[in-house]
């Protein structure tokens, strides 16, 4: 017997035992159909189809919440497998393209802090109710669905770890490091062919948009499950589904509303945005951001400004502050000055720490020098 033959018997047993079966059969109440798509389910073909989901209020995209959730409630009652380390921050990020948090915490209120899923679904089954399934029922209804989605693999140690690795007591801190699936690959350049003009193309660069302009896959891939971009053995997959052209065009018209057809149709594929073009080129340190980490209004991104005590209010620790991040690279003459030096009437030093007057930084030599030389990236500090 296979790993998934085994699953699906664990979850027949918990969710629906032999004594609710019969109990159905005596109390014409309790309907089967509700569950399974068929008159004979087995254990081999259970004939489940997708759980009726009960919803409560709309639970917006959390990100205070925690990292890692150690699921240790069954122990008591569980002799084979030490506890999961459940990778909360992963999963709440990816649930932004189908549900959101509601998809997991289906009864919470708006605003109120999800109450555990012991709460409702209590660690002993009650048979009688086959809506409410126990604790870990309701453990593996949740999260079977994505995992057979993602590579149709229901094997347990998938998310269980055998006790022989010893037990967790309830102390990780991080998930497992072990890896059952292959890493994503995305394409940094997907080049869609319209239909507009002949030879018309649209050069997207993905991956830049998914990890520089936008955390959220969920903006683009709404109400998706994981087989549209993760399905293993799909032979053609449509991450954006069967969009109409109005529809594309709704989601690029977010950030290009203003922006006119050419700036996206026949647009040569290497050329990408350079923030230099909005007039401020960025260091090494702030090139290597996120967008939204400066940017923090979502959308069409506006002009900010850059003085950088609106974002370094309390200074940088004089000791740890490396002077390369600002595209300046210091000699070793000039690592031994004080910063207050070069930099004086502009930044203050307190506490040990490093900070900017309203006026933003600027720098002079005119305190050791005399001969108006100056910094220039050709000549470094001796230039003039």
């Amino acid at each position: 017997m296979n790993h998934s033959s085994r699953f699906w018997i664990s979850i027949a047993l918990f969710i629906i035992p032999l004594a609710g079966i019969a109990a159905a059969e005596e109390h014409p109440i309790v309907d089967c159909a509700q569950c399974h798509t068929c008159l004979h389910p087995t254990s081999e073909n259970p004939c489940l189809q997708p759980c009726p989901r009960p919803k409560g209020a709309y639970v917006p995209l959390a990100t205070q919440g925690p990292d890692v959730v150690i699921l240790d409630e069954l122990k008591a009652v569980e002799d084979l497998y030490v506890p999961v380390r459940f990778n909360h921050a992963t999963h709440a990020h990816m649930s932004s393209t189908v549900e959101g948090c509601q998809m997991c915490h289906h009864y919470n209120e708006k605003g109120a802090i999800p109450a555990s899923c012991k709460s409702c679904h209590p660690v002993d089954i009650i048979h009688e109710n086959i809506a409410q399934p126990g604790l870990k029922g309701a453990y593996h209804r949740q999260c079977v669905g994505c995992h057979t989605q993602w590579d149709r693999n229901t094997d347990c140690v998938i998310c269980h770890e055998k006790k022989s690795g010893g037990p967790l007591h309830g102390t990780a801190v991080s998930p497992s490091e072990t890896k059952h699936y292959p890493p994503v690959r995305m394409r940094d350049l997907i080049i869609y062919n319209t239909n507009y003009e002949e030879n018309d193309q649209v050069p997207f660069h993905h991956k830049t948009h998914a990890y520089k302009y936008d955390r959220n896959c969920g903006d683009c891939h709404q109400q998706q499950g994981c087989e549209a971009c993760h399905d293993q053995y799909a032979a053609e997959l449509k991450p954006m589904g069967n969009l109409t052209p109005e529809a594309m065009h709704d989601h690029c018209f977010v950030c290009h509303e203003n922006d006119t057809c050419e700036h996206c149709h026949g647009r040569d594929p290497n050329d990408v945005f350079n923030h230099a073009a909005s007039g401020w080129p960025l260091k090494i340190y702030h090139d290597r951001l996120h967008c939204l980490d400066c940017h923090i209004q979502r959308g069409n991104l506006r002009k900010l400004d850059n003085r950088c005590t609106n974002c370094h209010i309390e200074g940088w620790k004089a000791e740890t502050f490396d002077h390369t991040v600002t595209g300046v690279a210091l000699d070793e003459v000039h690592r031994q000055a004080e910063c207050v030096v070069c930099h004086e009437g502009s930044m203050e030093e307190s506490n040990g720490n490093l900070i900017p007057k309203a006026g933003g930084v600027a720098y002079s030599c005119a305190a050791c020098h005399d001969d108006d030389r100056k910094y220039t990236k050709e000549k470094g500090f001796g230039g003039s």
